[in-house]
């Protein structure tokens, strides 16, 4: 009931090291499934990132404005999958925080 794509709860688009550097659910890496990635702006609902590719992480960057958003800020990532497997949930969703 807890799992949640194994995504981790913060990222630091500054870091030296890239597996700190950019948002993208690690099972969504190691599987082969059709999905949607939305990064939501809590404030207004606005989505400030999207992708259809796991190769294709957010990195931080608003795409409204192609600026780095806030950080200590807390964005919502909602995940909707196209083929899920059997008696598995196709929407999940958390929170992410860009230090």
């Amino acid at each position: 009931e807890d799992y949640n794509l194994l995504a981790v709860n913060a990222f630091n688009p500054q870091s030296r090291d890239e597996r700190n550097a950019s948002f993208m659910t690690y099972a969504l890496t190691i599987r082969d499934v059709r999905f949607e990635l939305l990064i939501i702006d809590p404030d207004n609902g606005a989505v400030v990132f999207k992708t259809t590719d796991a190769q294709n992480a957010w990195d931080g960057i608003d795409m409204r404005n192609g600026q780095l958003v806030p950080a200590q800020k807390a964005y919502i990532w909602k995940v909707v999958l196209q083929d899920a497997l059997p008696n598995e949930k196709t929407h999940y969703s958390g929170t992410i925080v860009r230090i």
